[in-house]
């Protein structure tokens, strides 16, 4: 039983073990292509044509594709998903995970707003990232 905005709720859980890979993917800065997971909790890719085709999207599209969330980092908690696109955080387009980390780093320690494209759908997510 957990309380939540002042209301009792009763919730069913399961503990179980991280994978080794999938805990690298949530805390480790080295992970794959150095897209900062510390910070936000993801792991990211650039987006390219052959990518955008197996998502169903315009093989113009660009952005980073999210590839792992870690369910308890910062990402998870905006409510990003694996396979969205990040399009933009900030205002500022995102092609690369240098863009990103950029971006991210000019937010210095105010939220990051991201301009997320799932599924053909575009909405914003506020995420905080971790310091």
């Amino acid at each position: 039983m957990i309380s939540r905005d002042n209301r009792e709720q009763q919730l069913r859980v399961t503990l179980g073990e991280l994978p080794a890979d999938r805990s690298r993917a949530a805390g480790d800065d080295s992970a794959s292509g150095g897209s900062d997971p510390g910070k936000l909790g993801v792991r990211l890719e650039p987006l390219t044509p052959a990518l955008a085709a197996r998502l169903n999207l315009p093989t113009s599209a660009q952005g980073l594709v999210v590839t792992d969330v870690d369910p308890v980092g910062s990402a998870a908690e905006a409510g990003v998903r694996e396979n969205d696109i990040i399009e933009e955080v900030n205002r500022l387009q995102v092609r690369s995970i240098a863009d990103l980390q950029d971006a991210i780093q000019r937010a210095g320690r105010r939220p990051a707003l991201l301009l997320i494209n799932r599924g053909g759908l575009s909405l914003f997510l506020t995420v905080r990232p971790r310091q």
